[in-house]
């Protein structure tokens, strides 16, 4: 039964335990504890069934309390640090803070620990005990000290076994996964699965094994608060599984030991919107901005002697925003710009750097491709013209801002310009005019590869963000096609399209794209390479690059 006040199984809800206490696992190894935390137990463990990029992006940090305001899941939702503990939707144990009776305030009365969300549910097993689920996102401090400097956010899995079957497995699925968990001889096992979390880097919990967030399933009575996803006092079936399974249930072999679809959760939903710079170019005397925000209120931050404080534009109804802001003339060209959220509170903002090099026309009319580029310190020109070569047979190389003219039949998708230190930047290609292509067959001989003759897509692929770069692991596809692995290509495609590559052994299974930039959100692919050519991608998986 359940205790309104207490949560799941009448406990006190008190589900993750201090920093002090817990030990954590690297974001690349995604470890497990159970030895640690269950002495007692065998703590044989095992994820059987991962769930990557449950969650896509921290939220700027509150200047307030230094955490981030909120956390965005894989569908856009978004939920903010629930800190109040005098509100009974935040969950947060009385314990926590030094005066329960006095408001929450940063830092003389703030909780030790407090969710983004928590979710947790409770099984009988079919032959007596109990199996505890919990799920946190959840923010803390170093050695439970509330110390400015010291904020951290990690992500947790956990099932806990008391009284269950001596030395057996039990097999455990939930909403964000399936694992095994190995009982010794009281019937006692564990299995804990903790992101790293890393001092003012956020984004460790992208990694982990937690989200998309759960909420109250919808048409089920009550509803949710007004604000929340739902009320950790009241045991309520839930939605958002990645893969549907919205519940918690225990198999021991192929005999079902317990199940439940009731869960208790918590989760404040963000007002805050934040925002996203999706690119800024410098175009001749003009910068070009582009944002995205479920805001109305954008703005991109002045530079003395450069360009003014200028208001976003964007279309009722929509998430787009654009400016064109004049460049003064003589200054010297901006190498990154701020675009502030003036309707969160607080005002959020996100900074971009500007890449040195910047495409600024691409058009193609049929008969000639015409590329112009602007090469902004620390690049310098010459740059060069991706996959193009001048009358010498050399590289096609940029000298200037003037634009060039390229005779071509068949233009790219997108030009891709780099200067000397590699560093590259790209823009599709408009089409300006042109003829229709003439009908009928080809003329010229070859033919398209047998699907079959390709490898298959790498499985079990994952990423994980390092400064200036995005590394990826992955399994070997179970087909090869009809001849060997000569390679894997891992791509980073970011929010204008730029295209980052990496190439690998075909004995590999693992590699890292460099060349990113820090902060910014890259899609990363796998794929495998034959003699027949390239199979298809794997799954598509975000990342964000962060500095240490």
């Amino acid at each position: 039964m359940s205790d309104p006040q207490h949560g799941p199984g009448g406990r006190r809800r008190r589900a993750l335990s201090g920093w002090a206490r817990r030990l954590v696992v690297p974001v690349a190894a995604l470890a497990l504890l159970p030895m640690a935390l269950a002495p007692t137990s065998q703590a044989a463990t095992e994820v059987t069934v991962k769930n990557p990029g449950g969650l896509a992006q921290a939220g700027p940090v509150n200047p307030a309390h230094g955490f981030p305001a909120w956390y965005e899941d894989s569908t856009g939702r978004r939920l903010e640090a629930c800190i109040d503990h005098q509100d009974p939707l935040c969950g947060i144990p009385v314990a926590e803070v030094p005066n329960p009776s006095a408001p929450v305030a940063f830092p003389s009365n703030w909780p030790a620990e407090f969710f983004y969300q928590l979710v947790e549910a409770d099984v009988t097993l079919r032959g007596g005990g109990t199996a505890t689920l919990v799920l946190g996102l959840e923010g803390a401090w170093l050695n439970e000290v509330v110390n400015p400097g010291d904020q951290t956010v990690f992500a947790r899995v956990r099932v806990d076994v008391k009284g269950g079957a001596p030395g057996t497995t039990y097999r455990f699925k939930h909403p964000f996964g399936e694992l095994t968990v190995d009982t010794d001889g009281t019937g006692r096992g564990r299995f804990v699965q903790d992101v790293s979390p890393a001092l003012n880097n956020f984004d460790t919990p992208l990694a982990g094994n937690f989200g998309p967030f759960l909420r109250w399933r919808p048409g089920v009575l009550p509803n949710p608060p007004a604000g929340y996803v739902g009320d950790p006092n009241v045991l309520h079936q839930v939605a958002g599984s990645p893969t549907n399974f919205n519940r918690f249930t225990a198999w021991q072999g192929t005999l079902q030991e317990g199940t439940t679809d009731l869960f208790s959760i918590s989760g404040k939903i963000a007002t805050n919107t934040g925002l996203t710079v999706d690119t800024a170019r410098v175009n001749g005397g003009f910068l070009d901005v582009f944002a995205t925000s479920k805001g109305t209120q954008l703005e991109l931050t002045g530079q003395d002697g450069r360009f003014a404080t200028t208001a976003m534009l964007n279309d009722p109804g929509s998430e787009r925003f654009y400016a064109r802001i004049a460049l003064q003339s003589g200054a010297a060209l901006p190498t990154e710009i701020t675009v502030r959220n003036l309707g969160d509170n607080p005002v959020s903002s996100k900074t971009y750097k500007i890449s040195g090099v910047t495409v600024n026309q691409a058009g193609y009319d049929g008969t000639n491709l015409t590329v112009a580029a602007t090469a902004i310190a620390p690049a310098t020109y010459p740059l060069e013209v991706v996959g193009f070569k001048d009358a010498t047979g050399a590289a096609l190389k940029l000298t200037s801002a003037d634009p060039v003219t390229i005779p071509v039949l068949a233009p790219p998708a997108t030009v891709t310009v780099k200067d000397a230190a590699g560093t590259t930047a790209s823009l599709p290609v408009t089409i300006l005019g042109g003829a229709a292509t003439p009908a009928g067959p080809p003329t010229g001989g070859g033919t398209p590869p047998d699907p079959a003759a390709l490898p298959g897509a790498p499985t079990g692929v994952q990423v994980t963000a390092g400064d200036g770069q995005a590394g990826a692991t992955w399994v070997a596809p179970a087909s090869t096609g009809t001849s060997p692995l000569l390679r894997y290509l891992v791509t980073a495609t970011d929010a204008a399209g730029v295209v980052y590559r990496a190439t690998a052994a075909p004995d590999a299974t693992q590699a890292a794209v460099d060349g990113l930039v820090n902060g910014q959100r890259y899609t990363v692919r796998v794929r495998a390479v034959n003699s027949s050519g390239a199979g298809p991608s794997s799954a598509p998986l975000t990342v964000t690059p962060v500095a240490p």
